[in-house]
């Protein structure tokens, strides 16, 4: 386990060198999802948040999701933790930041968390690491009684036209190549109720509208999904004529009236 190489550092090195930018579409995301779920959370945890309990962030990305957590509910202690280090010089004095690997096993002793919130991680991990390393750390970490939460999307995109369907197909078998199963999303109820130790598992899905058609939070959605697709697409194929197919892609959102499904899952720990 130790010796794998982080899927998330490999897929994301071609960015690193514009940090600034991947900051921006990272705290972009999160401000879609808070907006399309009417909260940052699902899990019925409030009371306890408010009362102080640990909560741990895997994947913290930019630490936009903690941070916003820690400002709401600042009697609960929270700690985030990433691979790369994008996280604030500046945070709220009930958060910390730990730049640690996933893969090689979450750096905590058993029982430490209440709560466990895992978001937007689709793009960074294989399936069996989800099943064989990221959810059985969860679940170790997990207080018995604390709560798990995933949130991801789902890439099947709907609605697509004919490029959105092309580029999708190229996405999928891209990421393919690499141990990556982008409809992972979907399979992750079963991976909830295959841990022994999770009980009352709930799964929720929105609507996550791509285009102005939608309105305000269609045009911030619309502007980050193409943005991942640039980047895809300069991972990819680095020669190809990036503005003209992204100008094209923004187009088919409005014609098809086009949109992808995020979902949401939780559970409780015995």
């Amino acid at each position: 386990m130790g010796n794998k190489q982080s899927i998330r550092k490999k897929v994301h090195s071609f960015e690193e060198n514009d940090a600034e930018l991947m900051s921006d579409q990272m705290n972009l995301g999160q401000n879609i999802m808070r907006e399309v779920w009417k909260g940052n959370f699902s899990s019925p945890i409030d009371d306890a948040l408010k009362k102080g309990v640990r909560v741990l962030d895997v994947g913290s990305g930019t630490g936009t999701w903690i941070c916003e957590m820690a400002a709401d509910y600042q009697k609960s202690e929270y700690i985030g933790i990433d691979i790369l280090k994008l996280h604030p010089n500046i945070k709220p004095f009930n958060v910390q930041f730990i730049q640690h690997d996933i893969l090689k096993g979450l750096p905590f002793e058993d029982n430490s968390f209440d709560y466990v919130h895992a978001q937007m991680l689709i793009f960074d991990i294989t399936a069996s690491d989800w099943e064989n390393i990221v959810y059985k750390e969860c679940c170790r970490v997990l207080k018995p009684g604390g709560w798990l939460e995933i949130t991801d999307l789902d890439t099947a995109w709907y609605n697509p036209g004919p490029l959105m369907s092309q580029i999708r197909a190229s996405v999928h078998d891209k990421f393919r190549s690499i141990g990556i199963n982008l409809l992972i999303i979907k399979h992750h109820r079963d991976l909830m109720l295959s841990m022994p130790t999770l009980t009352l598992v709930q799964q929720e899905e929105r609507v996550y509208p791509l285009g102005s058609w939608a309105g305000k939070i269609g045009i911030l959605a619309g502007s980050y999904i193409k943005d991942s697709c640039k980047n895809f697409l300069l991972w990819a194929h680095p020669k190809k004529n990036t503005e003209k197919t992204l100008n094209e892609l923004s187009a088919e959102f409005e014609m098809y009236k086009s949109y992808c499904i995020t979902f949401r899952l939780y559970a409780k720990k015995t």
